[in-house]
């Protein structure tokens, strides 16, 4: 019985890895959408509520990062999630600016660190 629940968690916790990690992909899409839309929008208020939601994009692209055992990537999204909280708490357009360009540096070099990741995965 014991050996059975083992192989089960297991199994289940490659599965789970193999979502997660999976996710990867669908955060980094979500979160270039929330990054473009937030350094599209004219209106300081609305960007910054777009820049929470980089941020929140940011936090799930980490985890899945972690997840997939890509430290170099964590770190890098880590950064820009930072970045992304400035912007948003940010008092004036220039330090919004400031900061969104600096998550948006930590998105692109996320990218390639990302792409490193999935061929160390494969």
């Amino acid at each position: 019985m014991k050996i059975i629940l083992t192989s089960v968690l297991l199994i289940f916790s490659q599965v789970s890895f193999a979502i997660t990690c999976n996710m990867l992909a669908f955060n980094m899409d979500d979160l270039r959408t929330q990054l473009s839309r937030a350094a599209n929008e004219s209106d300081l208020e609305y960007a910054k509520d777009y820049a929470r939601k980089a941020r929140s994009a940011f936090d799930d692209a980490t985890f899945s990062a972690m997840d997939c055992g890509c430290l170099s990537l964590q770190i890098e999204l880590d950064d820009g999630s930072s970045a992304s909280r400035r912007a948003r708490d940010a008092y004036d357009s220039e330090e919004f600016t400031h900061n969104l360009k600096r998550a948006i540096r930590s998105y692109n070099n996320s990218l390639e660190l990302a792409k490193n990741c999935r061929r160390m995965r494969r």
